[in-house]
């Protein structure tokens, strides 16, 4: 029972470090961001849908960075612009799934959740806690 017990924990863990070892795999690069969406704290969503920018993971060091620049035309109809400025920082996965990952930015830490991961695509958001509203960004890998 007790070999029945060990063997079930290490199955885990083997399965926990090879799924952050794929993500890894699929993150590894630049990326091009093609579509912005930000959806504020009323619930009212708007989109960008030619933003400039892109973003470069380093999967070996687990390195983040980039810069995105997009608009957008508020309720009140009044053009926003915004930049979102990601200096070069690790990060960190939050859970076995690797589906979510954590960095500081600014500052503030940021738990980035991705939607969808493909080694072609991948969509993520996070809660921007100071603008209140969550951003979600579609992006193309650059190779």
């Amino acid at each position: 029972m007790k070999n029945k017990v060990v063997f079930f924990c290490l199955f885990f863990v083997l399965i926990a470090c090879s799924k952050e070892k794929i993500a890894d795999k699929k993150l590894n690069g630049d990326w091009s961001v093609d579509i912005v969406r930000i959806e504020d704290g009323e619930g009212f969503a708007f989109y960008d849908s030619i933003p400039t920018g892109s973003l470069h993971f380093d999967a070996e060091n687990h390195f983040f960075s980039g810069q995105i620049n997009y608009k957008y035309l508020n309720f009140e109809n009044q053009l926003m612009y915004d930049t979102c400025i990601y200096e070069t920082t690790t990060y960190n996965y939050l859970d076995s799934k690797a589906d979510h990952i954590s960095f500081l930015n600014n500052g503030h830490v940021l738990n980035v959740r991705f939607v969808v991961l493909t080694k072609k695509s991948m969509v993520f958001e996070y809660y921007d806690l100071n603008k209140y509203r969550l951003i979600r960004f579609i992006a193309y890998k650059e190779n």
